[in-house]
């Protein structure tokens, strides 16, 4: 699988047709809002790929994170992994929270 790098400071990449991405440098402090063009029922991995204004992922009615865990900075190395819901809600399925 081919790893895609969502562009900085965007708050809501496109997912067209791909799996797996890790972010960038964000010259901004970005959250991440939505995807566009989510590929429903299937499992999406996000690296962090830069300490620099990590991207924020905050649950919500969107994200459903572990209540245990609670939001997540993507900072290098780490990892969530989401199964993307038909009713269009993206749920946690795993997560290193501590960058290796």
């Amino acid at each position: 699988m081919k790893t895609h790098t969502f562009p900085a400071d965007v708050s809501i990449p496109d997912l067209q047709g791909k799996q797996l991405f890790k972010t960038q440098a964000n010259t901004v402090p970005t959250t991440l809002i939505g995807f566009i063009n989510p590929p429903l029922g299937k499992v999406i991995y996000i690296f962090g790929g830069s300490d620099t204004n990590p991207m924020l992922i905050q649950s919500n009615d969107l994200f459903k994170l572990d209540e245990a865990k609670g939001d997540i900075s993507l900072v290098k190395n780490c990892m969530i992994e989401f199964l993307l819901m038909p009713e269009g809600q993206y749920r946690e399925i795993n997560r290193c929270q501590t960058p290796e």
